[in-house]
């Protein structure tokens, strides 16, 4: 499975628990899996990132982290920098605070020596999985810098960081078909996967904002509506004649009625609460 189908694959489940009112089992999650042959840390990854979208899974809790200075997940270039400083005043305050405590975690990180680069390339074509760890706890920094370029106000720095980690454990698992090249060049591919992942859920979260942004103008709308109605009429207006106003069905303006907490009754609306 490639990281392109592997993301449709993620879209997928969400629609899917869409319509399960946001609600799934790890029980459902690992069959919608099952010919992908995730592993638990894989599995675990995905139910994060079910969680990040608001999602229930049921049984699923996040594990803290133990105190050992490098996460399991996550990104730095391949020289191994460490101890990245947050710029100054970036983000909210809790974005801030993630921040710091991340980074003091992965600033254990050893960098990577002059003898290490000569081999690892080498153990990572042998599929050797302490070599795969070890690539992905070097790219820590390097996906922190990342979300801190493309962050934007409607995602959080915490949502990206955790949307890149879990595409980069996926991609670097997949090394088998992609080990060409020098390191750098791998490790610039990873890097590529990871920030495609960060732009498609920017994206996805725009298109929410948009939406709900457009459910609340659509809402003023309504009430400007109604208030202009009743004074030029002196009385209730019923729902046909804002429907009229607004040049829309009656079943559209019962809908956005229902999103501003009124109740919809057939004799018409005053559009109080």
């Amino acid at each position: 499975m490639t990281p392109e189908e592997f993301q449709k694959k993620l879209q997928e489940i969400v629609a899917l628990t869409e319509k399960q009112n946001q609600i799934i089992s790890q029980e459902d999650v690992r069959t919608f899996f099952e010919k992908d042959h995730l592993n638990q840390e894989q599995l675990d990854l995905v139910f994060e990132f079910l969680q990040s979208r608001h999602i229930i899974v049921r049984g699923f809790h996040k594990a803290p982290k133990k105190n050992t200075g490098v996460p399991e997940t996550a990104g730095d270039n391949s020289e191994g920098s460490t101890g990245e400083a947050i710029p100054e005043k970036f983000g909210t305050e809790q974005e801030q605070h993630y921040l710091e405590m991340y980074l003091d975690e992965i600033a254990a990180v050893r960098p990577l020596d002059e003898e290490e680069k000569q081999t690892l390339l080498e153990k990572l074509r042998s599929k050797d999985p302490a070599a795969r760890r070890r690539l992905t706890e070097l790219m820590l920094s390097d996906i922190v810098k990342l979300a801190e370029q493309m962050r934007i106000p409607e995602v959080s720095v915490q949502d990206l960081i955790q949307e890149a980690n879990l595409q980069l454990v996926l991609a670097v698992d997949m090394l088998d078909y992609r080990m060409t090249g020098s390191l750098k060049e791998v490790h610039d591919r990873l890097l590529e996967d990871a920030r495609q992942a960060m732009e498609t859920m920017i994206e996805e979260q725009r298109d929410v904002h948009t939406r709900d942004r457009r459910m609340v103008e659509k809402v003023e709308e309504m009430k400007d509506a109604i208030n202009v109605l009743k004074k030029k009429l002196g009385r209730k207006v019923y729902l046909d004649e804002v429907a009229d106003y607004l040049e829309i069905t009656e079943e559209e303006a019962a809908d956005i009625l229902r999103l501003a907490g009124e109740e919809v009754k057939d004799e018409g609306t005053d559009g109080e609460k």
